[in-house]
């Protein structure tokens, strides 16, 4: 009746979560090689500033709360 509580290690893992090494936590691009990664990256921070730059544009920004709106 009166249990020890419960620890993230009670399951008689050495880690908290099941699998998770530190190697395995350490990157999420593994087997990706870093010209892929960097081309991945760069393609994503083009995006954001397009995204940016087209809300910098007022006129733009009320035409897509127009669209928006006409839907409901």
């Amino acid at each position: 009746m009166n249990s020890p509580p419960a620890s993230p290690t009670s399951c008689g893992s050495d880690t908290p979560f099941p699998g998770a090494t530190p190697a395995a936590r350490k990157s999420r691009f593994r087997g990706v090689s870093g010209l892929a990664r960097a081309g991945w990256l760069a393609l994503g921070g083009i995006a954001l500033a397009g995204v940016f730059a087209l809300y910098a544009q007022p006129a733009f920004v009320v035409t897509m709360i127009d669209q928006l709106w006409a839907c409901f």
